[in-house]
């Protein structure tokens, strides 16, 4: 998502959170995907967190955590 969007963008914008993780994955036939994260470690910590609260297997989600100094 986008915290600053262009004029006229109307997809979501904000922060990634569990309800709109639950919105778009929420779904049994979701399990079985690969999902695959990039981003902060904070970001990632809760997406993952949220994913697996969802039923998603720990196995299912791949990070690569990105660290700036």
């Amino acid at each position: 998502m986008l915290s600053e969007p262009p004029p006229g963008w109307t997809g979501a914008t904000g922060m990634i959170d569990a309800a709109l993780l639950r919105r778009h994955f929420g779904g049994a036939s979701r399990c079985d995907w690969l999902y695959i994260l990039c981003g902060p470690p904070a970001m990632l910590d809760a997406v993952e967190a949220a994913l697996i609260a969802l039923g998603i297997p720990a196995a299912r989600i791949l990070s690569e955590r990105f660290v700036y100094d």
